[in-house]
């Protein structure tokens, strides 16, 4: 039998079916592209996209305890923020830390993800912050470069599906030109992945403003469905300004070109604080939805220009 497994792999390594030393025999004998959608407590936006590969947003504790009982043992970030080592550990899991950013997939990225795949043991869960952008982009150009026969057409409309923006032009061309990296490439990769990669102070507090806008949508989400609760909003508000002065004083040493656009956001949520902070006035429902909507597009107009483009 080893005769034939080398003859057989000499011959798939000639068709480019080979990556690693294991092989990916083509449409019969990759492992069946699902793309399913599931309804798990603790994650978002969760996909089976593989028997044993899925893809969704942050996991809480919740997730972490509903990821073990689907038995997966390896879980990627491809987040900037700490991974959750402590809850990984918990529930029997080892963190692989890749972090990308919103305007590619780099190659050596890409490389990465599929010797950590060929390293650690499956099932496996793939996930940024939300799971609706740089989670998916990864997972489907790991698929890419494990599958030849996935073509890019079919990766395109897979990042449709799971909610990629098509304003993340970077994450879909990284997609489309995802190819299976060389024997030779993933041999060059270290099989030593940290659990928790260092990251730029920038990085950290860009993260910490990521979970304080999550808290301002569930604190107006909430508002808009039982009535303004002004005291809430307030602090989810006063929690965000806080966040995106401090960034403004950290982009000064990393970013000085983006310093105008932090001072601009600063300057916003103040007047939205300073107005859910006059005595007597009356907030709305659509009040909240309005406040929520403008500091939406703030948000997506810097980083239109500053964080999406390559």
């Amino acid at each position: 039998m080893r005769w034939f497994r080398r003859e057989m792999t000499g011959i798939l390594a000639a068709l480019g079916l080979v990556i690693g030393g294991q092989v990916f025999a083509g449409a019969q004998e990759s492992p069946p592209f699902l793309l399913e959608r599931m309804q798990v407590e603790g994650l978002e936006n969760v996909f089976r996209v593989r028997p044993d590969l899925y893809s969704g947003g942050q996991p809480t504790e919740a997730g972490f305890a509903e990821l073990a009982k689907l038995g997966v043992k390896t879980v990627i970030s491809v987040d900037g923020a700490a991974p959750e080592l402590d809850l990984a550990r918990k529930y029997g899991m080892r963190y692989v830390h890749l972090p990308i950013g919103y305007d590619s997939v780099p190659v050596e990225q890409q490389r990465k993800l599929v010797k950590a795949r060929l390293t650690f043991p499956g099932p496996v869960y793939i996930h940024c912050h939300h799971g609706k952008h740089r989670g998916p982009a990864a997972v489907i150009s790991l698929c890419r470069a494990t599958d030849p026969t996935l073509t890019a057409a079919r990766a395109a409309d897979s990042l449709k599906v799971m909610g990629t923006a098509a304003r993340y032009a970077g994450l879909y061309a990284s997609v489309a030109a995802a190819r299976p990296p060389t024997d030779e490439a993933l041999r060059k990769l270290s099989a030593e992945f940290p659990e928790k990669v260092a990251v730029s102070a920038m990085a950290e507090q860009m993260g910490a403003i990521d979970g304080a806008w999550d808290r301002l949508k569930a604190a107006a989400k909430e508002g808009a469905a039982q009535g303004a609760d002004r005291r809430a909003l307030l602090a989810s508000v006063v929690e965000l300004e806080e966040l995106v002065t401090e960034a403004g004083r950290l982009v000064e040493g990393d970013a000085p070109g983006l310093k105008p656009a932090f001072t601009t956001a600063t300057t916003q949520i103040r007047r939205e604080r300073e107005s859910l902070e006059k005595p007597n006035a009356a907030i709305s429902t659509e009040d909240v939805n309005q406040l929520a909507a403008r500091l939406e597009q703030s948000c997506n107009q810097c980083h239109a220009v500053h964080r999406d483009r390559k």
